[in-house]
C-alpha cells in the first residue's frame, strides 16, 4: 500500500476496538511516525529520520548522528 490512507481505514487495519485504534492513531502522530495536513486529512507513513536508529539498527549511518 502507497500513499495517504483515511483515518477510518488506518484504525481497521491495526485491528483494534475504536477507542484503541484512536488512542493509538494519535500516538504515531504525536511521536511522528505518522503525518496528516490537518486533523481530518489523511495520514501517510513518516518516519524522523531520529528514530531511524531505533527502527532500523546499522542500516543507515546517518541515522546514528545525533
Amino acid at each position: 500500500m502507497t500513499g495517504p490512507v483515511e483515518r477510518s481505514r488506518f484504525i481497521a487495519m491495526t485491528g483494534l476496538g475504536e477507542r484503541t485504534g484512536r488512542r493509538v492513531l494519535a500516538s504515531l502522530l504525536d511521536h511522528g511516525v505518522l503525518s496528516a495536513q490537518s486533523s481530518r486529512s489523511p495520514i501517510a507513513f513518516a518516519v524522523p529520520l531520529k528514530s531511524l536508529k531505533v527502527l532500523f539498527p546499522n542500516l543507515w549511518p546517518e541515522a546514528e548522528v545525533e
